[in-house]
């Protein structure tokens, strides 16, 4: 008994293989090109890019209904080109049906010449997938990296997208970004709280040190000790305390359908607070700044939705004060920051 079997050539459907190789064709320079097999890959192309776009939409969508912070939208925009660029690889692979001993060779070829040619954009693409899986900052961060500060508009895969207190916008290289020194002056409420837990566990185990055991800590230096940590339990107490109010009033307001004294831009996220600390110099005059200080906080509390706060931490041949920015909007520090340092020369100066 003979078995007949049905060669794929002679297969009464549809043979892609044989449809792209008796298509018409294409000289140039003596390669000939199959005409089906290209349009295909670019019909491919087209409806891959399509489907990519559509894609992008119905995320945005779902993002803005449920009030997702913006870094979410930015991570599905940086995995569906990785898809995309893979299948669009593996279509015009499987069109022109590469045998596999030949594919090994172009795939040596093309990633020899895209090594020596493309360095520092795969470097860049590399750092870029670290920053998306760690996360080291996200979109709507106020954050510091290397000597740049800036808020994070957009992380792409080769780049980190800054906008600084001129309202200019930079393009840091993600491998840059990786190799620099990152701070992060966002804070959310979880690690306010973590903050607050911590300080208050060394707390009592500073209290908890036996009397006839201190031995490498003096009775003042335990007593100073004591007062820092309940100071700072009572400081990160209180900015937790006001962002809670904050949030609270918030979502009242907008529950009720109530104009809200300041308009959020799509940095501000909620359950966050932009801690903002930087120096400045002025006269040894600690009575005559104090005041001065106190009124221009007070001032300015309305711009940063919180009341700016100072400390002196320094003297040298200037005093040397600290001043902490908090507000829920980081536009706010690249819109009001100048403006309020003036304010405060000018006002100690009496310009």
């Amino acid at each position: 008994m003979t078995l007949l079997t049905q060669t794929s050539e002679d297969s009464p459907f549809f043979n892609p293989s044989k449809f792209f190789s008796e298509g018409p064709t294409w000289e140039i320079l003596n390669l000939t090109i199959q005409v089906y097999a290209v349009v295909a890959i670019l019909l491919g192309i087209v409806l891959i890019l399509l489907f990519n776009f559509v894609l992008k939409v119905h995320f945005r969508k779902i993002i803005n209904r449920h009030k997702l912070p913006p870094n979410t939208y930015n991570g599905i925009k940086f995995f569906l080109r990785i898809f995309s660029v893979t299948l669009t690889i593996w279509l015009i692979l499987g069109i022109l049906q590469i045998e596999g001993s030949f594919l090994w060779i172009i795939i040596g070829i093309f990633t020899t010449a895209l090594t020596f040619a493309s360095m520092k954009t795969i470097n860049n693409f590399v750092a870029g997938i670290w920053i998306a899986i760690n996360r080291p900052y996200i979109v709507g961060d106020y954050v510091k990296i290397g000597k740049t500060i800036g808020i994070v508009k957009n992380i792409s895969t080769t780049y980190t997208q800054l906008i600084h207190n001129d309202a200019t916008i930079s393009y840091l290289p993600n491998l840059e970004c990786l190799s620099s020194t990152i701070l992060n002056y966002t804070w959310s409420l979880s690690l306010i709280q973590r903050q607050i837990y911590d300080l208050e566990k060394n707390l009592e185990k500073i209290i908890q040190i036996p009397e006839v055991n201190e031995k490498n800590i003096e009775e003042n230096t335990k007593i100073q000790l004591v007062g820092q940590i309940k100071a700072d339990i009572e400081e990160q107490k209180l900015i937790l305390k006001e962002i809670e109010i904050f949030e609270e009033e918030l979502e009242k307001a907008d529950k009720d359908g109530e104009r809200v004294k300041h308009d959020f831009s799509d940095y501000a996220q909620k359950g966050k607070i932009v801690n903002y600390v930087f120096n400045l110099e002025l006269p040894k005059d600690f009575d005559g700044n104090e005041g001065k200080l106190t009124s221009i906080c007070a001032k300015w509390s309305k711009e940063f939705n919180f009341r700016p706060q100072w400390d002196l931490v320094d003297i040298t041949s200037h005093f040397v004060y600290q001043f902490t920015i908090l507000t829920p909007d980081p536009l706010d520090i690249v819109y009001y920051l100048d403006d309020f340092v003036t304010d405060i020369y000018m006002s100690i100066y009496q310009v």
